[in-house]
């Protein structure tokens, strides 16, 4: 066999894994009507992160004041006016601390919010206005406030274990995720450890039991190209031997529309730990009415195995791709890429990836081509 019919035969044979994946999601049971304890234990796992979210903030306040809490205590900023004669901010705060302690987060809330204008971008303010916003089931709010805090004191723990539930009460699950390991990956005490690992451990939870997620999308543009076919301006060409050549019209530039369609779609399958299974495919149309000799129609399929564990993710993703010009095969592509990263601090990422791929040219092979590139990424 050529190497497109063996390409082709491969595109096709995953276009038909895809289409019966896609076919057989669409027949499983939602979990809303499981009549099984899985169901019970999914919602079991919901009260666990809201009894969570309700204990979190007494449970921070109390450890804060013990030795053993010190880090995140001492990251946090220091009560306002300690030493010195009080302020109507401090008189501010205490109103607001006082009835948040009582239960009353959308007075404690309301209070400070009326005074943003006069006291935002002071982070004692922001925190009390943050948690209170969440508490007050403002999750929106609370993150706006709670950013301004870790744009002054990135370093601030508490802030940022409070961020991190401000999203997940949002339904950020990801963002949540990510600000709750940043503080898992500091040395705080164990009893601060315990509570934002059943955080991480519901997220997971829910993630997991959520079932497979399917995303597709239509994307279409248009467009006018003066030289679609890259033409040469020049009248004439002159060969090395000095001769002159007139261009023939195929050589000249030619304008055209340009019609553009993309149709995809995605499927995400979550297996057993932080393993994680997708698929993808897409079809890309690029029309030029005027030049049909330039249409251009691409297919790509991937798949691949996503490991997520602390602030390391790992995937392996197999890439295919056809691409048809003029309507002919022009271009088959197999490709392999692994990809590590990791949140190093709240501000800094490192990642390295290794990316393979084989290019065939089913009517010149003499153009076939592997391209092997490796890389570090630091951001």
């Amino acid at each position: 066999m050529t190497h497109a019919s063996v390409a082709n035969s491969i595109i096709a044979r995953l276009i038909a894994v895809l289409l019966a994946v896609f076919a057989l999601s669409v027949h499983c049971i939602h979990p809303a009507h499981a009549k099984s304890p899985e169901a019970a234990r999914i919602a079991q796992n919901a009260q666990v992160i809201q009894l969570a979210q309700r204990a979190q903030v007494a449970q921070f306040q109390q450890l804060a004041q013990r030795a053993q809490f010190q880090q995140l205590a001492q990251a946090a900023v220091p009560p306002a006016g300690s030493g010195q004669a009080r302020s109507p901010l401090d008189d501010l705060l205490s109103e607001s601390r006082r009835l948040h302690a009582g239960g009353a987060f959308r007075q404690a809330y309301d209070l400070l919010a009326a005074r943003t204008e006069t006291y935002a971008g002071i982070p004692e303010f922001d925190y009390q206005l943050g948690i209170s916003a969440t508490d007050a089931g403002l999750p929106g709010r609370a993150i706006l406030a709670l950013e301004r805090v870790l744009l002054i004191t990135p370093n601030n723990l508490q802030a940022r274990a409070e961020i991190a539930r401000a999203y997940l009460a949002a339904g950020e699950t990801e963002a949540a995720r990510r600000q709750f390991e940043m503080v898992a990956a500091q040395q705080i005490p164990a009893e601060v450890r315990k509570v934002i690992d059943i955080y991480l451990a519901g997220i997971a939870r829910a993630e997991t039991e959520s079932g497979t997620q399917r995303f597709a999308y239509a994307e279409f543009g248009l467009g006018y190209d003066t030289n679609v076919n890259f033409g040469s301006q020049s009248s004439q060409w002159q060969l090395a031997d000095g001769t002159a050549v007139t261009p023939t019209a195929i050589s000249q530039p030619r304008s055209s529309t340009v019609a553009l369609t993309t149709l995809g779609a995605s499927l995400a399958k979550p297996m057993s730990g932080n393993l994680s299974l997708i698929f993808g495919s897409a079809v890309s149309y690029r029309g030029t009415p005027s030049a049909h000799t330039l249409d251009q129609v691409q297919i790509d399929l991937n798949m691949a195995a996503r490991y997520k564990s602390g602030c390391h993710e790992s995937v392996m993703q197999t890439q295919l791709q056809s691409l048809r010009l003029d309507d002919s095969a022009f271009r088959n592509a197999v490709g392999l890429t692994g990809q590590w990263r990791c949140d190093l601090t709240p501000k800094t990422q490192a990642g390295l990836y290794l990316q393979g791929f084989d290019f065939t040219f089913p009517s010149q092979s003499v153009r076939n081509a592997r391209r092997t590139t490796a890389g570090l990424t630091l951001t």
